[in-house]
């Protein structure tokens, strides 16, 4: 899944600038916010019995969120698209902003596939999971809850990565000023 392997390549190989030197290096802070977070969030869940018992308007969410990444992957690789062909016909140094896009398209895609994730483990635990407030709560029931927590919270990061990718790019090729955010 060449998606997969540019989502963790991305998270591998950033460039970042301070005082006009860029180093590359593996992104330690995303990778634990990314993983780990969900993770330690889940742990604390299943150890204080969380339970979801409304699988419904989570998965008419998710329904929704697969919607809206598909149509933001098309208007990324559309904005991809013009960026190379603007450079090809102007040369300048557009590298950065092309990073920052493909970062962002391979961080929207492994999004999709962790929207597929949680709707099949979500179709599964709907089995497991009770219908209705329970006073105790099984190990089963909160482990379901906690892998549900896992993926939802991992879909979450991405979305926080991707609209920092999208707004880097936007503001280096529209050259924002800093006083709105910009590097110009």
């Amino acid at each position: 899944m060449p998606a997969v392997r540019a989502h963790f390549r991305a998270l591998s190989k950033r460039s970042y600038k301070s005082s006009d030197v860029a180093t590359v290096g593996r992104d330690w802070v995303a990778l634990g916010v990314l993983y780990g977070g969900p993770l330690l969030v889940a742990a604390f869940g299943y150890h204080a019995k969380w339970a979801v018992t409304n699988l419904d308007q989570l998965l008419g969410g998710v329904a929704l969120l697969v919607g809206g990444l598909m149509a933001a992957f098309g208007q990324v690789a559309s904005w991809r698209a013009k960026l190379t062909e603007m450079q090809k016909a102007k040369p300048v140094s557009g590298a950065s902003q092309r990073d920052h896009l493909d970062e962002a398209t391979a961080h929207l895609l492994m999004a999709i596939y962790a929207s597929i994730a949680f709707v099949v483990v979500a179709s599964v635990a709907g089995n497991y999971l009770p219908k209705e407030p329970v006073v105790t709560v099984s190990s089963l029931v909160s482990g379901w809850t906690a892998v549900l927590v896992v993926i939802g919270g991992f879909i979450c990061g991405l979305m926080v990565m991707v609209l920092s990718s999208l707004w880097t790019a936007y503001a280096e090729s529209n050259e924002v000023p800093e006083r709105m955010g910009g590097r110009h």
